[in-house]
């Protein structure tokens, strides 16, 4: 039987097992069509939350075993299943191939170097395939797998949010705002480009993010109405009532004492409003029900807030090696932090309490959540 018509129906976990090793070789090779790569993916995600089933059935038999006093019959039935290693290959490698199949989207989709004009061309593709970590892509794709959408319908708007965010950075770089010559571990789009191309550049990416959202083309199915309701929410995540006010807010408050309450304001709208906004539009073009859009949005607003707190922490204590940018320069421009209004202890642990309410939102979700949760985790955990 070949691949194309190979059942995906598991018989056991042993079978569901060898059919997900099968996918990860395959993808692990790269040489699939993006089209077929999605389809094997998807049918990887199936597997893998059949076998996640089984070994909750038999968490379940351990705890039964181990109330009567049967610690063999737990280590028989389980010794196997905790060392079994594609489950493992497949959680930690959930990141970096939605981070592939967003990069090879997002490469499909944008004129290539030699489009004229070639030097704009040059400049939006420099900053886009700098490297980072596509964190708002990634969450907006695990969200519509959350609730049962497909990863593939929803790549347009995750491209979006990589654009959008791309977009920011550039922007934010610049001599007039940050003033920074390194991101993503390589020199700024400015120092390469000079000031003028890197603001096209950057008004470049925020056009074609709404357009590659709102399109009718082949590439998504999403229904019009989702995808309308997808721009309104990421435009209202990137103007002045999220993103834009966030950061002028950060540069009217740079050098002065900011109190708790404007902390959180910059912090929820100058990067919490996109992360929240990604998780939203993944409930919506994965076709959640407003009760779980309205729950999901809850969790990326705590989630995004504990991404920045995370961020103060670490440009503290991380190192531009580590970071991709320059390290310490909030606290050398008097900008307001966690660790500067809190203190370090403080702003550690007001991110553990936000990861922990956001994690208890994804209960719901059952096993369809477990990738959220994990990329929740990473945010959290994170060291750059």
């Amino acid at each position: 039987m070949s691949k194309d018509t190979e059942d995906p129906n598991p018989k056991d976990f042993e079978d569901a097992l060898t059919k997900l090793e099968s996918i990860v070789k395959e993808l692990e090779e790269g040489e699939l069509s993006l089209e077929r790569s999605l389809e094997r993916y998807e049918q990887g995600v199936r597997l893998a939350r059949f076998c996640s089933g089984k070994l909750e059935e038999a968490e379940k038999r351990r705890a039964q075993a181990r109330r009567n006093g049967c610690p063999a019959l737990e280590a028989s039935r389980l010794g196997r299943v905790v060392t079994t290693g594609p489950l493992t290959l497949n959680r930690n490698r959930y990141l970096e191939e939605c981070r592939a199949l967003v990069d090879q989207y997002i490469d499909d989709y944008l004129p290539t170097e030699d489009t004229p004009p070639q030097m704009l061309s040059r400049a939006v593709r420099y900053s886009l395939f700098a490297g980072g970590k596509r964190l708002r892509p990634t969450l907006l794709l695990a969200t519509a797998e959350a609730v049962g959408g497909n990863m593939k319908d929803a790549l347009p708007a995750a491209a979006a949010f990589e654009m959008i965010h791309t977009y920011s950075l550039i922007h934010d770089d610049l001599p007039a705002m940050d003033d920074d010559s390194l991101r993503r571990g390589q020199p700024t789009s400015h120092v390469v480009f000079g000031e003028a191309m890197a603001i096209l550049a950057g008004d470049a990416l925020q056009t074609h993010a709404f357009e590659v959202i709102a399109q009718t083309s082949g590439r998504c199915r999403v229904p019009a109405e989702e995808r309308m309701r997808a721009v309104a929410v990421l435009a209202e995540a990137a103007g002045a009532r999220g993103m834009v006010g966030g950061q002028v807010a950060d540069l009217e408050y740079e050098g002065t004492p900011a109190d708790a309450e404007t902390l959180d304001f910059i912090h929820r709208h100058k990067t919490g409003a996109l992360i929240r906004a990604s998780v939203e539009v993944g409930a919506i073009v994965g076709g959640g029900d407003e009760e779980a859009v309205f729950e999901l949005r809850r969790f990326g607003e705590e989630i995004g807030l504990a991404f920045q707190i995370v961020d103060d922490i670490l440009d503290v204590v991380g190192t531009a090696e580590s970071l991709g940018k320059t390290a310490g320069k909030d606290a050398k421009a008097g900008k307001a932090t966690y660790p500067a209004v809190h203190g370090m202890e403080d702003a550690k642990r007001r991110a553990q309490d936000l990861r922990e309410s956001a994690l208890g939102r994804l209960e719901q979700f059952g096993s369809a959540g477990k990738p959220l949760a994990m990329v929740a985790e990473r945010i959290v955990s994170r060291s750059s």
